[in-house]
């Protein structure tokens, strides 16, 4: 009778636990549905938001020159003149020869 108390019970809770709303009145917003652009528009209105956030994390200047500079798997290569030397700090990150006073 015990376990049979215990079933019912444990039936309940999982059956109240998943029970979700039915009637939702939500307003989908769907660029793809613009009337009057083509399949490329369209595509590009469905991906663009999506990597809206990722905009300038693969700059070199970002945190992709502490995580990928610094070790092994990317250079920068410094070539003479004002370009990508940046006063040598990336040259400092691969070699590993930071001090304190580097910000």
């Amino acid at each position: 009778m015990k376990n049979k108390i215990l079933m019912l019970l444990f039936a309940f809770v999982c059956l109240t636990a998943t029970y979700s709303c039915s009637k939702l009145d939500e307003k989908v917003l769907d660029e793809s549905s613009v009337a009057g652009l083509n399949d490329k528009q369209q595509a590009e209105g469905i991906i663009a938001p999506v990597y809206a956030k990722l905009e300038d994390i693969f700059i070199h200047t970002n945190y992709f020159a502490l995580q990928e500079i610094s070790t092994d798997e990317a250079i920068l290569p410094f070539r003479g003149g004002t370009d990508w030397g940046d006063n040598g700090i990336y040259l400092q990150l691969h070699q590993h020869e930071n001090i304190s006073t580097d910000v």
